[in-house]
């Protein structure tokens, strides 16, 4: 009898055993709703998140690289069309500029005429001959005169170019006006000389011609 008491476990210690082990459970169902809730939570909202934001920060970083390089690459390129295409034009340009210039000159020094020289009596400027009829004769002579105008004025070669026109129409009154008598009269080319001198100065409004030098005087 002893024995079987002694065998026989205690009334309240095997539920005590149940009881002492049942407090864990919850706590690991606790613990694996939460491993599994985190799990979750990081998975489906966390990491789309993070992905998206991801994304259009590369979006936005994009544009600005493709633009850099473009910038890049275009650069050289302008700059080098510039250095090819800019230069053969400006080189052209300046080449016409060039010809166009010396063609000008080469007309300006033909209007020009030729220099006026210094010598004792001054500066001397060459008139281009003036042909007329002679009063009197129908027409049928004419007399040719050139001669030569002299100043004390540097500058009358520019003078005479800028009133030619007035000077030689003067010219042609005053030989025109001349008969075969007159010319023929003793003394008439000093008349001459002195005539051309006086009605040069009135045109030029101003004493500039300070004589007149004869170099060709032709009746025919």
């Amino acid at each position: 009898m002893s024995d079987e008491a002694a065998d026989k476990p205690k009334e309240g210690e095997g539920s005590e055993v149940k009881k002492s082990s049942s407090p864990l459970v919850p706590v690991l169902i606790g613990s694996l709703v939460g491993i599994g809730a985190t799990f979750g939570v990081t998975q489906f909202l966390v990491l789309p998140k993070m992905e998206k934001t991801l994304k259009a920060v590369l979006a936005a970083s994009a544009p600005v690289e493709g633009a850099a390089n473009a910038s890049g690459h275009g650069a050289p390129a302008a700059a080098k069309a510039d250095s090819h295409g800019g230069g053969d034009k400006k080189e052209k340009a300046d080449d016409h500029k060039k010809k166009d210039d010396s063609h000008g000159g080469g007309k300006d020094a033909a209007k020009k005429g030729p220099e006026a020289t210094q010598t004792k009596d001054g500066w001397n400027y060459p008139f281009a001959p003036v042909s007329t009829n002679i009063a009197g004769t129908a027409g049928s002579k004419y007399i040719r005169c050139g001669f030569i105008i002299v100043s004390d004025d540097k500058n009358i070669a520019d003078i005479v170019e800028e009133n030619k026109g007035r000077l030689k129409d003067e010219a042609i009154s005053i030989l025109g006006s001349r008969t075969i008598a007159d010319i023929e009269t003793p003394g008439a080319k000093n008349t001459l000389r002195a005539e051309l001198t006086t009605q040069f100065n009135k045109a030029l409004s101003g004493n500039v011609v300070k004589a007149i030098q004869l170099t060709d005087f032709l009746i025919q």
